[in-house]
């Protein structure tokens, strides 16, 4: 699994996907985490205004994994209610005759 996080945009990337988490509680200090399945860095955001690195695992991940997790089911979710409106909106265009008046 590759993950990305990009704290200052409040973005997530799992596998390419990427969802913005505006309601996740992103920690000010971090300004990303990589993740390339194997191996790992968090990249900490400095007093001075520089960047510090540290090995992560996924691990340290997981709780950005898990809400994008929610917000990817929450998104799919409410794709099918939207999919369903549209289908049951074309059926009724089909059973309503249309009425051309001259």
């Amino acid at each position: 699994m590759r993950v990305t996080v990009v704290a200052p945009d409040k973005l997530v990337l799992v596998d390419g996907v990427a969802l913005e988490l505006p309601d996740f509680d992103f920690d000010p200090k971090v300004h990303a985490m990589q993740l390339d399945g194997s191996s790992g860095h968090i990249e900490f955001l400095t007093d001075d205004g520089g960047l510090m690195t540290a090995p992560i695992t996924e691990y340290e991940l997981q709780p950005y994994i898990e809400a994008w997790n929610e917000e990817k089911e929450r998104l799919d979710v409410e794709q099918k209610r939207v999919d369903g409106d549209a289908a049951k909106a074309k059926v009724r265009l089909k059973e309503e005759p249309i009425m051309f008046l001259d």
